[in-house]
């Protein structure tokens, strides 16, 4: 199977070469300019009628490309050959395809026609009041969102991308033929990298009456934000506790930080966090079942791994961990799991038409 995984890749590439991709950006996130909307027709155009030639500074960034994943080929197919399922294989190799030639030759297809499905909704049918909070961050602005009409009991102050991905694409949710991971009734999460509170709600909805959520952030200023967004939904944030910590893979260090919103990260910065391992927040206080755990940690993901090895020993949780923070993370932290508790199957999933959120799914 790990020949059939360079078969795969060289053959995605191939025809993605062949082809101009329109309707392929996502300007939620990346904002798109009519110069960059009139280059993307006129290559459209040029390449319908087969007059367009690959430029040489296109070359070059391809190459550029190459050479950084040529040292995770081969862990690359090692995960290839241990996803469990045909639609896990072919998001991996659409990803990594993407990675090497852009928007401009390939589609990400298991999330494409789900994401321009949801925009509508991000960008009016769910809004209750436009620009309500400025952030210096993506567009400038969150928004408030009633979501009782696209079947969530929540109301909630977040920027589109927020419901977009968590509630409407269920980025903490796999699904494939045959295959559904995600939350159950009664099961006691950890959401680590709580933000603004928009994972905590869902997945208490999730969770229902007898679950649990503990919710891990350390920003002060997404602290804000998520307490007045449990605020806003009594009938939930009781199944919500909040830990003001960083997950790492010791309780000891305090680490530097600036607020950047959901792009928060640990390591510079004039602000300080605690950090908590897993292992020994559960032992303290004595929590006696874990059922699934969220690590989207901006780049964090090892370290809060490390921190939770005997608890996911002992508690086999279903594991959601962000990778597409580096490409190392790829096959370093599927090895990790691999490692740590033998036995997991792995499934990947993809919630955006770029690069990011890429998730994946170990389960028993």
């Amino acid at each position: 199977m790990i020949s059939n995984f360079y078969a795969r890749l060289l053959s995605q590439l191939t025809s993605g070469l062949q082809t101009h991709q329109a309707n392929n950006k996502d300007h939620l996130r990346h904002p798109v300019t009519a110069r960059i909307r009139f280059i993307d027709g006129l290559l459209g155009i040029l390449a319908q009628a087969k007059l367009f030639r690959h430029s040489s500074s296109i070359s070059q960034t391809v190459e550029k490309h190459i050479a950084a994943m040529e040292p995770h080929f081969e862990g690359l197919a090692w995960l290839y050959e241990r996803l469990a399922d045909e639609t896990s294989r072919q998001t991996l190799i659409e990803v990594l395809a993407f990675r090497l030639l852009g928007s401009r030759h390939i589609r990400i297809s298991a999330v494409h026609d789900a994401f321009w499905k949801s925009v509508p909704v991000v960008c009016a049918h769910a809004v209750e009041k436009r620009h309500t909070q400025s952030v210096n961050l993506l567009d400038g602005w969150l928004d408030d969102f009633d979501l009782k009409h696209h079947g969530y009991p929540v109301r909630l102050r977040a920027h589109r991308l927020n419901v977009m991905n968590t509630f409407l694409l269920e980025q903490y949710r796999f699904k494939a033929t045959g295959v559904n991971v995600g939350v159950k009734p009664g099961d006691v999460v950890i959401d680590g990298g709580g933000c603004w509170g928009d994972t905590a709600l869902y997945f208490a909805d999730q969770v229902g009456e007898p679950g649990k959520v503990h919710v891990f952030e350390f920003s002060p200023a997404n602290l804000t934000l998520m307490n007045r967004n449990l605020g806003e939904n009594p009938a939930l944030c009781g199944r919500i506790q909040i830990h003001q910590a960083a997950i790492w893979d010791n309780s000891t260090d305090q680490l530097t930080f600036d607020e950047a919103g959901p792009g928060t990260t640990l390591g510079k910065g004039g602000l300080h966090a605690r950090t908590r391992a897993i292992d020994e927040w559960a032992t303290t206080e004595k929590v006696s079942k874990i059922d699934f755990i969220k690590m989207d940690i901006e780049g964090a993901e090892g370290k809060a791994l490390s921190g939770a090895r005997e608890t996911i020993k002992t508690h086999r949780p279903t594991l959601a961990v962000a990778l597409y923070h580096a490409l190392e993370d790829f096959t370093n932290l599927p090895k990790m799991i691999d490692e740590m508790a033998p036995g997991y199957r792995f499934h990947l999933g993809h919630y955006t038409i770029h690069n990011e959120e890429t998730i994946l799914f170990a389960i028993q």
